[in-house]
Parts: structure tokens; sequence; C-alpha cells
């Protein structure tokens, strides 16, 4: 089976739940990038141009369903999953 090379943005607060998450995904064949906090998440996502986003909803500096609607008023049509 040929692995997937569809990019991921892991978007979290916890160091230690972003860096789980990228190591599961690398080894199933996932291209993957992080950012540890919501603020700079559009530039991330216009810098990186992940094809899926991994959102979490509880993050300090800005909640995860302002970050969507930031994402979406950009005009991404990235798929995020909270």
């Amino acid at each position: 089976m040929t692995p997937s090379r569809h990019k991921i943005l892991i978007v979290d607060d916890s160091p230690t739940i972003s860096a789980v998450l990228q190591q599961l995904l690398e080894k199933a064949g996932f291209v993957v990038a992080t950012h540890g906090h919501g603020l700079g998440t559009v530039a991330a996502v216009l810098r990186e141009q992940p094809e899926l986003i991994l959102l979490d909803v509880s993050m300090k500096a800005l909640p995860g369903d302002q970050i969507c609607k930031l994402i979406k008023k950009n005009g991404s049509d990235v798929r995020i999953y909270l």
C-alpha cells in the first residue's frame, strides 16, 4: 500500500497532544505541520496549505469555533475537525 502524502495541520496548545498526534499521523504516511496556539492560525493555514485541520476547541488564546470562522472568512475551504 502506498502511503498517503496528504497534509494535516494540527492546531493545539498542548505540546504533548500535538506531538503524539504528529507521530501517529506521520507513521500513517501523512505530512504533518503543527501550530501551538490559536493566534496566527489563519497565517499557518495560508502558509501550510493543509487538506485537513485538527483543531483544539478549548485553547486559551482563541477558541476553536472563532478560529473556524476566521479561516472560513478568509476564503479557505479546508476541512476542519474540532
